[in-house]
């Protein structure tokens, strides 16, 4: 084996233990499934170099994927989104406060509110019971009123964005085949390696320029040309 060629399938089995080891695919449900495809991916084109023309045959073979259903169903579970925890009714007590004693109601709940953070987009569902079924309807009113608004930030995506991190694919084609035509790419990009980094670069205010008169380099302008300085964190003044 020559040291190209080497080179190549140790790269892949590298890839293929990270992917085993990435903790951000989900245990349950389809994002297990998709770790599997992608490992299933790096094996078929890197080490067994499996023809073109036959690697989407042999990967859904291996995978047991009998549709094109299946497939988008599979995908479309990796699509970069937004996701409240959501325990269901069963475990989620009414938040509704009590009148005649402090605290909360803490019924099981029926009726499902969403409630969203206007600072950073997030939102969780919560749950009211029959009782208070009134207070979920205030709850739900305020919802749409805030929504409705315009003023609420798109939240940072907790799931999804691993594929690009391993397969070198066009993701937003292929995300947007899978999920339809309802899916957007989140202002932070498609691959979850670069979120972090993104959500600081987003939510930093752009610099300001400010003109100084006279202080630039020598240009031939009489007094010298204008100069720029960059004035930190001021880029949000009108």
């Amino acid at each position: 084996m020559e040291g190209r060629e080497l080179r190549r399938v140790l790269d892949a089995h590298q890839l293929i233990a990270r992917a085993y080891k990435d903790d951000r695919f989900p245990t349950t449900g389809r994002g297990g499934d998709f770790r599997m495809f992608v490992i299933t991916w790096i094996w078929v084109i890197q080490i067994e170099r499996c023809p073109k023309d036959d690697r989407w045959a042999r990967i859904t073979n291996v995978l047991g994927i009998r549709n094109n259903f299946q497939l988008r169903e599979l995908i479309a579970s990796d699509a970069p989104r937004y996701e409240p925890e959501d325990r269901g009714a069963w475990h989620a007590p009414c938040p509704a406060p009590m009148i005649r004693r402090d605290g909360l109601c803490e019924r099981r709940g029926s009726i499902r509110v969403r409630v969203t953070n206007p600072e950073d987009g997030t939102w969780r569902p919560d749950w009211y019971c029959s009782r208070h079924r009134k207070e979920a309807h205030q709850a739900q009113e305020h919802e749409r009123a805030l929504l409705a608004s315009g003023k609420v930030p798109e939240p940072l995506p907790n799931r999804g964005g691993l594929g690009p991190s391993y397969l070198r694919w066009k993701w937003a084609n292929v995300y947007r085949w899978a999920a339809g035509a309802i899916w957007e790419p989140p202002a932070v990009g498609l691959c979850a390696d670069n979120w972090p980094v993104m959500a600081k670069v987003i939510g930093q205010e752009p610099p300001a320029l400010e003109l100084l008169e006279g202080d630039g380099e020598a240009s031939g302008w009489p007094g010298g040309a204008p100069g720029l300085r960059l004035v930190e964190g001021s880029g949000g003044r009108g």
